[in-house]
């Protein structure tokens, strides 16, 4: 029987959360520990796993979150189903002699890595990246017996933010709950930028309600009408909004300021000079470390966990979230301003890599995973 860290993760995409899983499980590995990532289904996550060898075992389970209520008899159903998969997949374990030490649960919108982690006796560490009074979901089983299930059963609750902590400190015992945030790859040589004598503004993010990506359109228009058109936006993305951002900017003119580039994995960002974040409530911000990382000044709403990772005034600027005029003036702030778009990315690359490296993230996350575990 070979000892594994057991690494649950419901999502399969290649977001943020994934990549995170995906750069802890490698530094794991590096430090001589074997890792088992358990998904539902097959998603570009098998890919990230396959390229970093890290070992993955597809078997499905199921979300304890959902838009409405259930009925009683339906999470009676689901809670059964559940149960017969958790011997199920100890069955498998045992075929295949794994010996698991520990379960991490990469989110909270499941609880299949608990109920893992109670039916093995191990140690469960449960890593909170959701606000989920920021989303329009609930807990099927009801919240308070949602937390009570996570603080009775895990030995340790990470938040990606300060903001977060806070949010669930009444819910969780305070020695279990920590905060780390996320990190991304340090750049250490940034592309020198190529001025044009425009103010290049960027945005990336998920094409869908919350992301507010609507407001970025109407500043835009708002300058526009100023007559200031000597910039330029270019966003990165995917979702089911794309069209009507398309036909918003084709009904306003701006189709020489404005562009939908669709996903990118890999963004040059030395184009740009200004990183947009207009999310309604961010827990974190990915994308805001990653223009962060670039030398990017960062032009954030004030909602969410923005202004604890922004610092207002010195790496960026903060505006009234879901106002677009609010928007509007941040943006014709660092127009008329080039000098000051320069000093703000600079200090927001020293405030990246003191707090928001991969490095940093995968020490001390894996630190307090390798410390409940027994040598």
């Amino acid at each position: 029987m070979k000892d594994y860290i057991l690494i649950f993760s419901a999502h399969v995409n290649n977001w943020g959360a994934e990549r995170s899983t995906c750069s802890l499980c490698e530094h794991l590995k590096s430090q001589g520990y074997n890792v088992l990532v358990i998904i539902p289904r097959i998603g570009e996550i098998t890919e990230l796993l396959d390229n970093i060898k890290v070992e993955y075992l597809i078997f499905p389970f199921d979300l304890w979150w959902g838009s409405r209520k259930w009925k009683f008899h339906h999470l009676i159903k689901l809670y059964i189903r559940q149960k017969i998969r958790v011997h199920r997949l100890n069955q498998i374990f045992n075929k295949k002699k794994i010996h698991p030490v520990l379960a991490y649960s990469s989110t909270v919108t499941f609880g299949f890595g608990i109920m893992v982690a109670k039916s093995l006796q191990l140690t469960h560490i449960q890593h909170i990246r959701e606000n989920i009074d920021a989303f329009g979901n609930i807990f099927l089983f009801g919240y308070d017996n949602t937390m009570n299930y996570i603080n009775k059963n895990s030995s340790a609750v990470i938040c990606t933010s300060e903001l977060l902590k806070a949010r669930y400190a009444s819910d969780i015992d305070a020695s279990k709950l920590y905060s780390i945030y996320n990190g991304i790859p340090n750049i250490d040589m940034i592309p020198a930028k190529k001025h044009s004598g425009k103010l290049r503004l960027v945005q990336v993010g998920r094409f869908m309600n919350d992301k507010r990506i609507f407001d970025s359109i109407e500043s835009i228009r708002l300058l526009a009408e100023k007559g200031c058109r000597n910039l330029s936006l270019d966003i990165f993305g995917k979702g089911e909004e794309e069209s009507a951002y398309r036909n918003l900017i084709t009904n306003y003119h701006l189709e020489d300021v404005i562009s939908i580039k669709g996903y990118c994995d890999n963004i040059d960002y030395s184009q740009y000079d200004v990183g947009l974040m207009t999310s309604t409530f961010e827990a974190f911000g990915r994308a805001t470390v990653e223009y962060m990382n670039y030398g990017l000044a960062v032009i954030a709403s004030d909602s969410g966990a923005n202004p604890e990772i922004v610092k207002d005034g010195i790496t960026g600027l903060l505006y009234k979230v879901h106002e677009p005029q609010a928007l509007a003036d941040a943006i014709l702030k660092l127009y008329e301003n080039m000098n000051m778009a320069k000093a703000m990315g600079q200090a927001g690359k020293a405030r990246f890599i003191e707090n928001f490296t991969q490095e940093q993230y995968v020490t001390r996350v894996g630190n307090l995973i390798t410390s409940f575990i027994s040598h």
